[in-house]
């Protein structure tokens, strides 16, 4: 004997539920995934703008110690 009409509409609405479910699931590791890579590039940009500015600093000083020294002498 068969499944009767709202038996098999019932596999598919769960099937369905299933299948939905999956891809919600699909989705959302695909956005952590995604927004953990930002988060790591954003963490090495910053790295590498600190490090620039920390060299143009450095730049910055030696020029004004060598203006100052021009000026004291």
């Amino acid at each position: 004997m068969g499944l009767s009409r709202s038996e098999r509409n019932e596999d598919r609405r769960d099937a369905r539920l299933k299948r939905r479910q999956a891809l919600e699931a699909k989705a959302q590791a695909e956005a952590k995934k995604s927004t953990s890579s930002r988060a790591q590039q954003s963490n090495t940009n910053l790295s590498k703008s600190s490090v620039q500015k920390a060299s143009v600093d450095r730049v910055d000083i030696s020029e004004a110690a060598r203006n100052l020294a021009a000026y004291g002498a």
